[in-house]
């Protein structure tokens, strides 16, 4: 019954405790997909890594296991995670095996290798998709202006003169010009960490789609003459611009970009297990120790329990989601939630391992 709870826990909560109190898999496309999918992927890694796998099987289960981690890559850029877990998971079992130590080294390069292939599969298959959708052979775009709008976040006027562009550069200065008028700055964020990582969530979309989008496409236009009824071009230039600024940027304003990273991770690992709102901050750090204890506790007894290897990765899934995150954009609540329920699932087999031994 516990379990059950867990797993209807992401429908739950983001429409009872989001801003925007939506139903995501109905309203969300990606989330629509890639929530479904992800338990699938996530019930995979626990029976590789509870050994539960028939060898006759495992090759077609690891090919299984890819394509479904590729899907999801694929759909919801983050999720790359899981093919890069995937990965790592068929590593290790390979590594714990009983065949002779040349062999495992063998198949761990081959395995090496074929992450490769799939990494570069799924940017492949990304640029086809936009061929075939757009006309235009592209990778996933919209990414470098949500990059831009953290750094003009932290970012000083003065810093404006690390761009070399003289169109980018005035741009650029007139987007910090309208984050600092309208006190959207780092500068204004005030109280603990999570009031200032709510603050800056609150004006990242701000930033993103009414001081940068406009700007960027001024210069857009000047320089390729093309605007919104050329969208997929607009975009990938767009797209283009801001990482040039951003590359600009990053090696001067790495310092307070760091702090504010920080910042917007610790919102993360709260939403990952629970919702920022009264004490539940605090909640979320105590069974964040809580979990690593207990772990730790039953690594001691016994090095190869399955039930703390399964807490290990649940907590891996959610420092890379977070952190991966937090590196580009805000961590809302949608993007977060996916590692919820297994959090608590994997906790619950945790404390009746405990109880065993």
């Amino acid at each position: 019954a516990f379990t059950l709870i867990c797993l209807l826990a992401p429908h739950i909560v983001t429409p009872l405790a989001s801003k925007t109190h939506l139903i995501i898999t109905n309203t969300v496309m990606t989330e629509g997909i890639t929530l479904s999918l992800y338990y699938v992927w996530f019930v995979f890694s626990i029976e590789l890594i509870m050994g539960q796998l028939d060898k006759a099987k495992k090759i077609s289960f690891m090919i299984r296991m890819t394509l479904l981690a590729l899907i999801l890559a694929m759909t919801r850029g983050q999720l790359i995670l899981c093919v890069l877990m995937s990965f790592a998971l068929y590593i290790v079992v390979t590594l714990s095996g009983k065949e002779d130590k040349r062999n495992k080294i063998k198949k761990s390069v081959v395995l090496i290798l074929l992450l490769m292939v799939t990494i570069l599969s799924k940017t492949q298959l990304t640029k086809w998709y936009n061929l075939i959708e757009s006309g235009n052979y592209v990778n996933t775009i919209s990414s470098k202006p949500m990059l831009l709008a953290n750094i003009a976040y932290v970012c000083d006027e003065a810093d404006a003169d690390y761009i070399k562009d003289d169109d980018l550069r005035i741009a650029y200065k007139e987007i910090l010009r309208l984050v600092n008028e309208n006190e959207m700055s780092y500068k204004n964020a005030e109280g603990g960490i999570i009031s200032k990582a709510r603050f800056h969530e609150a004006g990242h979309e701000t930033i993103n789609f009414d001081y940068i989008d406009p700007e960027i496409r001024k210069v857009i236009y000047k320089r390729y003459g093309f605007d919104e009824g050329e969208f997929f071009k607009l975009m990938i230039s767009e797209d283009e611009l801001c990482g040039i600024i951003a590359k600009q940027l990053i090696p001067h304003i790495a310092g307070k970009y760091f702090k504010n990273y920080v910042i917007i991770s610790a919102l993360g690992f709260v939403r990952s297990i629970a919702v920022e709102k009264s004490i539940l901050p605090v909640y979320a750090l105590i069974m964040y120790l809580v979990a690593i204890v207990l772990t730790i506790v039953l690594l001691r007894k016994n090095k190869a329990n399955k039930q703390a290897w399964c807490t290990v990765f649940t907590m891996i899934m959610i420092c890379g989601n977070v952190l991966g995150t937090a590196l580009v954009i805000q961590c809302i609540t949608r993007y977060m939630i996916y590692n919820l329920p297994f959090f608590y699932i994997t906790g619950m087999a945790l404390v009746s391992a405990l109880k065993e031994s």
